[in-house]
């Protein structure tokens, strides 16, 4: 059976092809760099294929893998904008306000 695919997997995934560096993306990201290799090992563990070819002047991309990165890009940024969207209507004020004259 499969390993299960963690969302943090994904994340560490983009973070490293945008950066096209562990060390980069470690830095950018403030995750140590031991936590994001572990977590690119999982995700491909979970896949079952290697997502980089690794040298040692960073990581590329396979071809194949180009479209899975569009498509954990996109379900980021949808999640996301939709986190924002919770903090907003979280932090916003509603409800009736009366205002009245003191007598």
């Amino acid at each position: 059976m499969r390993e299960k695919v963690e969302f943090k997997g994904i994340r560490g995934f983009v973070q490293m092809a945008r950066a096209r560096s562990l060390p980069h993306a470690a830095r950018e990201s403030n995750i140590p760099k031991s936590r994001l290799s572990h977590s690119l090992r999982r995700l491909e563990d979970a896949l079952q294929v290697e997502l980089f070819i690794r040298s040692e002047r960073g990581l590329t991309l396979t071809n194949a893998d180009r479209a899975y990165l569009e498509s954990c890009r996109q379900n980021i940024d949808s999640c996301e904008i939709a986190a924002s969207a919770a903090q907003r209507a979280h932090n916003s004020v509603s409800g009736k306000i009366r205002i009245g004259r003191k007598r």
